[in-house]
């Protein structure tokens, strides 16, 4: 399967699943180091559990890292958003 990124990147299963493990070390897919990370504590519902582990056993990662992408990408998202409005 393959999956677009927010900048309109193509990328499939097997980059997913190293991008997700490199996150999970707390890299950035290109190589950026984040200079600071904390753990936190979330309490989720269990639809989003699921989703997240059937995520994690397609591209065989582990549950974290899955939660770890997808909170990433949302900040990310949610970032351009801002500074698209900004801008306007």
């Amino acid at each position: 399967m393959e999956y677009r990124t927010a900048d309109g990147h193509v990328i499939d299963d097997a980059t997913l699943g190293r991008e997700a493990e490199a996150f999970e070390r707390g890299e950035r897919p290109d190589g950026w180091r984040a200079p600071e990370s904390r753990p936190v504590s979330v309490t989720l519902p269990a639809w989003v559990i699921a989703e997240a582990d059937a995520e994690a056993a397609r591209v065989n990662v582990s549950r974290r890292a899955v939660l770890n992408m997808w909170l990433a990408e949302k900040a990310e998202q949610s970032g351009q958003h801002r500074r698209s409005l900004a801008m306007a």
